[in-house]
């Protein structure tokens, strides 16, 4: 679709592996100002911990055709806003906590129901992937307050098998271990 690589990508902008997430990533923003207390990332947007953070921050966020280029499963304690850049369409996966699904298309034509934005709310299971026959895409991630470790939390296989029958197939291939 763009006549540039992945690797091409990933070298322009000098992304790096996203560990455990997969998918590479680069930060590009993180706001000098301070919000207030972060979210515990272990009762999602209900609890909070007692640090402060910068008030927001954005990356780079690239998915792959390779076999670990995708973005696992996993949840964040605030809200965070998918933005469509580049390249092929890519599915973002979000599992509620009342047990639905709900499948987003991240891609330039609107037109035909891609969005190019998407908002994922604070404790929403989240995992995204190519479009099938899809090469890469490049997306952003803006978070507000601004993504802290402690924030994410990575799902396991089982955990999401047991809570979502429904879709084993997708926990399946959305998680790794």
């Amino acid at each position: 679709m763009t006549g540039l690589t992945a690797r091409e990508a990933i070298e322009i902008l000098g992304l790096v592996p996203l560990e455990g997430e997969g998918g590479y990533f680069r930060r590009t923003w993180v706001s000098p100002i301070e919000a207030g207390p972060a979210p515990d990332s272990t009762s999602g947007a209900a609890g909070r911990a007692a640090e402060s953070r910068a008030a927001g921050s954005a990356i780079y966020f690239l998915l792959t055709a390779e076999p670990d280029g995708f973005s696992a499963f996993h949840r964040l304690g605030t809200d965070e806003v998918y933005h469509f850049y580049r390249g092929d369409p890519a599915e973002l996966h979000l599992l509620k906590p009342d047990g639905s699904h709900e499948l987003v298309i991240l891609g330039p034509n609107f037109e035909r129901g891609q969005n190019p934005q998407a908002l994922v709310r604070a404790g929403v299971i989240q995992g995204s992937r190519l479009v099938a026959g899809g090469a890469w895409a490049l997306l952003g991630c803006t978070m507000a307050p601004a993504f802290a470790p402690e924030d994410f939390q990575l799902l396991e296989r089982a955990e999401l098998g047991s809570r979502y029958p429904g879709l084993s197939t997708l926990v399946s291939e959305l998680t790794r271990e």
